[in-house]
């Protein structure tokens, strides 16, 4: 993870999400263009090359990624 990390960073781009509460990420994250009928969906990589948009994530897993994200 950490050589990822270095290679997003190298090519300039963030590597930290915003400073924002996991709740207010949520709140925002309902109202992306993904977000159909009161359920957020996501885009997750299966395999290399292969997304799925699924919306059966664990809201409990989403608030992680969040938290870790954020640091």
């Amino acid at each position: 993870m950490s050589r990822v990390r270095d290679l997003v960073k190298r090519a300039g781009l963030p590597v930290n999400g915003p400073a924002l509460a996991p709740e207010r990420m949520l709140e925002l994250m309902a109202v992306d263009k993904k977000a159909a009928k009161g359920k957020t969906r996501f885009v997750l990589l299966e395999s290399m090359g292969r997304a799925a948009l699924r919306s059966d994530v664990d809201e409990k897993t989403v608030r992680a990624a969040i938290v870790a994200a954020a640091r």
